[in-house]
C-alpha cells in the first residue's frame, strides 16, 4: 500500500508540473490596440491651424498630441474599451476597441470620418 501512495504522489506532482508548463506556454491575448488620427487639407482652403487631438478610453484621457495639416499620427498601447478620438473644436469619433477590432482611425478634412 505504501508504494501505491508514493506512485500517486509522483503522478500528482507530474500532472501539476505539466499543467504549470502548459499554462506558462499559453499565448496571452492582446489587451490594447492602436488609434490613428490624420489631418487633411480641406478642399478650397488655405493652410489650416494645428489641431489638438485627445484620445480617451471610457471617458479617461490616455493620450494627446497636435497635428499639422497633412500629418497623421498613430498611438499604440491604447487599452480596449470605448475609445473617443477628439479633434478639439472640430469633431470627434467613437468606437469600441476589442481583440477582434483593435484599430480605430479618425480622418479630419471637409468632414470627419471614423474608420478601423
Amino acid at each position: 500500500m505504501h508504494r501505491s501512495v508514493g506512485a500517486r504522489a509522483k503522478l500528482l506532482v507530474s500532472i501539476g508540473v505539466l499543467a504549470l508548463g502548459v499554462a506558462g506556454c499559453a499565448p496571452t491575448l492582446p489587451t490594447t490596440g492602436t488609434v490613428t488620427a490624420a489631418l487633411q487639407t480641406p478642399s478650397g482652403s488655405e493652410a489650416s491651424d494645428p489641431v489638438d487631438i485627445v484620445v480617451s478610453v471610457d471617458g479617461a484621457e490616455v493620450a494627446s498630441f497636435r497635428l499639422n495639416e497633412g500629418e497623421g499620427q498613430s498611438v499604440g498601447e491604447i487599452p480596449f474599451g470605448w475609445v473617443t478620438i477628439d479633434a478639439v473644436g472640430l469633431c470627434s469619433g467613437e468606437a469600441e476597441l476589442l481583440a477582434t477590432s483593435p484599430t480605430m482611425s479618425l480622418t479630419i478634412g471637409d468632414t470627419c470620418a471614423v474608420g478601423d
